[in-house]
Parts: C-alpha cells; structure tokens; sequence
C-alpha cells in the first residue's frame, strides 16, 4: 500500500517536470550556468575542491537560480493554483500532503539540484586537479548550495499557492529574495562599523554555503551557525505543507 502510493507520488512528479523542464527556459538558464561555471573555473587558479565549487557558485550561480526560482517556478505554481490544475491534481489518488511534496519535487528540488549541479560539474572536468582529490568535500559543498537554494524554492512555493497569481507570486518572490540579500548586506556593512562579531557571525550564517565551506576547509563556526538556513528551510515547509493541508482552496 505504501510502496503504490509512493510509486503514483512520483508519477505525479514526474508528470509536473515535464512543464517545469519545459523549453525554452529551464535549457536555457542551464545553458548559461553551466557556460558561466565553466568559464569562471578556467580563468581561476582554484587549487582545493571546496574553493572550486564557490569560486563557480558564488555569487553569479546563486544570483541566477534564485531569480529562475522565482520567476519560472513561483509563477508556474501559482498558474496551477489559478487555472485549477493544482486541484486535478488533489483529485489524485494521494492525500493532501503527498501532492504538496510531488509538487516540491517537481517545481524546486529538481531544477535546483540540477541548475546547481550542471555547473559544478563542468568545472571538474574543466579543473579536474582541483576536484579529484577532494571529491566528497566537493559533494558536500554542492548539497550545502542545494539546502540554500531549496530554502528559497521552498518559500516561493508558499507564496506561489497563497497568491494563486503568477504576477503576484513573481513579485512577492522576488520581493523576498531581495529582502533577504537586502537584510545580510545590511547586518555586513553593520557589523563592520560596530566592530560587532556577533552581527558578523549571523549575516556570515545567513549564507549557510559560506558557512559549510568553513566548516570543510577546517576553519572553526559557532554551532547556531550552520542551524540558521537549515532552520528556515524547516519554518518555511512546515508552513507551506500546513496550508496545502489546510487552508489552500480553488480560486
């Protein structure tokens, strides 16, 4: 029982994919990512795999999902909501909450892990000395990104069905994204001209990938640190599976 509704919950998802990978788009922003990442490895000297992945992510790679997130996946959710697609697919045989998680499967964990993924992976094979020797240091710093810029997915998704407009979630999603970088250049530029360790330490936590490749690279963190982003991402999908669960009706 449980196994068929596991096996219809990914047939769900992988019917949803097919318009989330949908050209042009989606092969268009991996196209340019995976371009980007791989020219920004070759003109660096990297030497370590956790300097690689950020030396090929941060910040260009981060900047451009995060504003695919939320313009092509936000928008895309709130179209099923309005155009009531959202509710054939509750009229599946799954309950509530399975939906709601094919639906993040579909609209955030696979265009994030692979947007994130593509151009990492040509930056090995452009620098395969840098990788080679660290393989799993650069795995975990890839997995450090795909939590971060899962936060983000998993935020706009919240917003995407609470709008159930594609204008609105857009907006309200980049809105947020903007809000938050807004808010970490602000606790920066803040904890310099205060000389405040502790507000250094939290915008340092508000990019949970910076704060993994230290903890890789051997460099020491406060324990709340790599909790920050993970704690977040935890608030955000609780929220947004509370309202799937409870609150979300048909336009």
């Amino acid at each position: 029982m449980a196994r068929g509704r596991l096996s219809r919950a990914l047939q769900l998802a992988w019917l949803d994919s097919s318009d989330t990978l949908r050209p042009p788009g989606f092969d268009v922003m991996l196209l340019i990512v995976s371009a980007v990442g791989g020219a920004l490895a070759a003109v660096q000297p990297l030497s370590d795999p956790v300097g690689a992945a950020n030396a090929v992510l941060d910040p260009v790679g981060v900047f451009a999902v995060s504003l695919y997130l939320a313009m092509r996946v936000s928008s895309g959710v709130a179209l099923l909501a309005s155009t009531g697609l959202l509710q054939l697919y509750l009229a599946y045989p799954l309950s509530r909450l399975e939906v709601a998680g094919a639906l993040l499967a579909s609209r955030v964990l696979v265009p994030v892990a692979t947007l994130a993924g593509a151009p990492l992976l040509v930056a090995a094979l452009v620098v395969p000395g840098a990788v080679s020797g660290g393989l799993g240091l650069y795995v975990a710093q890839y997995l450090a990104y795909v939590v971060y810029l899962s936060f983000f997915g998993v935020t706009f998704a919240l917003i995407a069905v609470a709008s159930k407009s594609p204008g609105t979630s857009s907006a309200g999603s980049l809105a947020f994204f903007m809000l938050y970088s807004g808010l970490y250049v602000i606790l920066s530029i803040a904890a310099v001209s205060l000389g405040s360790a502790t507000l250094r330490r939290l915008a340092e936590a508000m990019l949970f990938y910076r704060v993994t490749g230290d903890m890789l690279s051997g460099l020491s963190v406060e324990w709340w640190q790599p909790l920050l982003v993970p704690g977040l991402l935890a608030v955000s999908l609780a929220a947004y599976l509370a309202y799937m669960w409870r609150r979300f009706e048909p336009p």
